[in-house]
């Protein structure tokens, strides 16, 4: 704005001096603003530089890449914990039967179907069961051994005899 315009407006000189100090103010905080919006312009362009030459489509193709491993590597994993549950599981079963060497009923088990069996503990069971009847020797038998109870005499004598030697040794060192 030009102070000639205001002048020709009618307006005096205090007048115009008020004008043109508002005007100064608005003018100055409007470049404050646009020295922002100028930095931040700057500063994105720059960041926008860091990703010249970058290929899309390969990054695209290694996030694929990176994906499918990632698939496999789990599916590697749930492989492992579900054979070490299975694992751990049949060898529970095992020992609870007490063998006499577990490595030798290990390998008579069809471990394989009976991993990829729906309903393992159950199969399990049963061919641990189906094992110890046809080689019972590779497992311990449950003897009961019984109580051999040899005593002549009764608790009456006992007590007789408890109470006589009391009464003993209460003599003894009885004082006069």
């Amino acid at each position: 704005m030009q102070r000639k315009f205001l002048k020709d407006m009618g307006l005096t000189d205090e007048q115009i001096e008020q004008i043109m100090k508002e005007n100064g103010n608005d003018i100055t905080r409007e470049q404050g603003v646009a020295n922002t919006y100028k930095t931040q312009l700057t500063e994105l362009e720059e960041k926008l530089k860091a990703f010249d030459g970058v290929d899309v489509s390969k990054l695209k193709g290694e996030i694929a890449t990176l994906t499918s491993d990632l698939t496999n590597t789990k599916a590697t994993y749930e492989s492992q914990i579900a054979d070490m549950q299975f694992t751990s599981a049949l060898e529970s079963k095992v020992s609870a039967l007490k063998p006499r060497n577990t490595k030798a009923v290990m390998a008579l088990l069809d471990v394989e179907n009976l991993k990829k069996s729906k309903n393992q503990d159950t199969d399990i069971i049963a061919a641990l069961e189906a094992l110890k009847k046809d080689n019972g020797y590779l497992f311990e038998e449950s003897k009961s051994n019984p109580r051999v109870v040899t005593s002549t005499q009764t608790t009456t004598d006992n007590t007789d005899k408890k109470a006589a030697a009391n009464e003993a040794f209460r003599s003894l060192f009885k004082s006069e």
